[in-house]
């Protein structure tokens, strides 16, 4: 299967995927070249495959491509939520959105883990899943004392902060 860059070409592909007009490993891989192009119709096209096709949501592959896919998005918003251009609130948004993305892709990783019949995927799924520990470590919410500049007390629920 050759794909190209014209979305038409791309919308034609995914419409005669969704239409049962491609076989299963050619769904495959066209989730792994859509990837490359936009992680967010990545997810969306897996999503309506397994809407369509039910048994395909069980495919090791197609799950820990969309599980790629959430964390190239996660990526971005690990940059959004560090770049000190971004407000207070589009950065604490942005750092929500990332633990939302990791835990779906999470979930995607589990799932391939479990159904995967190959030992190579399988490898390849666990280097997946060690780098998503890695980017759930960086976007973890800060504790308090981490948010606190040095020299200024902790501030305790009930505690007036004016002395």
């Amino acid at each position: 299967m050759h794909m190209t860059n014209e979305p038409r070409d791309i919308d034609n592909m995914v419409l005669k995927a969704l239409d049962g007009q491609l076989e299963e490993r050619e769904v495959v891989k066209l989730a792994i070249s859509l990837r490359k192009i936009n992680s967010d119709r990545t997810i969306e096209f897996v999503d309506k495959v397994f809407d369509s096709y039910p048994p395909l949501k069980a495919n090791a592959a197609l799950r820990e491509q969309r599980a790629r896919a959430h964390m190239d998005l996660a990526k971005k918003s690990i940059e959004a939520g560090r770049d000190k251009e971004n407000s207070p609130r589009d950065r604490a948004l942005a750092w929500e959105q990332c633990r939302e993305l990791l835990t779906a892709a999470e979930i995607d990783l589990n799932t391939a883990l479990k159904n995967s019949k190959s030992r190579i995927e399988k490898d390849y799924i666990r280097k997946d899943m060690e780098f998503l520990v890695k980017m759930k470590r960086a976007s973890q919410k800060p504790s308090d004392d981490e948010h606190r500049q040095p020299g200024k007390p902790r501030n305790f629920p009930g505690r007036n902060s004016q002395r």
